[in-house]
């Protein structure tokens, strides 16, 4: 952070990596992301994360297709997405965003599901209280922090408390 602070960067918004570990889960309101669910999945990301990374996210969907999960309402209307790709130590939840508490812990769990017995880091955006809840409930150690900064003029900075997981430090 001192060297980024020296080049002029700001300070956007902390971070702390969390370890758990995968474990059975229920979530109901969760299904696997389709090709159809790309355009909204996308859309949601743009609002949330304020600027495109619709390659980022369809590379992590397809080096892990059967982990990219969804949740939608009864009336079909996306809540959320989560994705997950694997990391040299763990897994990374590596992005999760919901539009409410209830999405958000149905798409945790899912990931949680997908690699039961097995390391899992979660990067939590500490701008959303419902998130940082939710890793503690579900037994996620404190690693380390970080901070994500932004160079120049920051005109969307998204909707940082709809974010359960970032992408990581190294993905964003």
């Amino acid at each position: 952070k001192t060297v980024y602070d020296l080049l002029g960067f700001a300070e956007e918004y902390q971070l702390e990596r969390r370890q758990g570990t995968g474990r059975a889960y229920s979530h109901e309101a969760v299904s696997r992301l389709t090709q159809n669910d790309l355009g909204a999945v996308l859309e949601l990301d743009r609002e949330v994360c304020g600027v495109d990374r619709g390659n980022l996210l369809q590379r992590i969907a397809e080096e892990n297709p059967s982990m990219a999960r969804v949740c939608r309402s009864s009336s079909g209307e996306l809540r959320g997405y989560a994705m997950v790709r694997r990391g040299s130590n763990a897994w990374h939840v590596a992005p999760c965003v919901a539009t409410d508490a209830d999405a958000g812990a149905q798409l945790l769990g899912a990931t949680l599901d997908g690699c039961i017995g097995e390391p899992v880091f979660l990067d939590l955006v500490l701008e959303n209280p419902d998130a940082v809840a939710l890793a503690k409930e579900l037994g996620f150690a404190y690693q380390r922090p970080f901070t994500r900064m932004y160079l120049g003029e920051n005109p969307w900075p998204g909707r940082p408390e709809l974010v359960y997981a970032t992408s990581g430090p190294e993905k964003g």
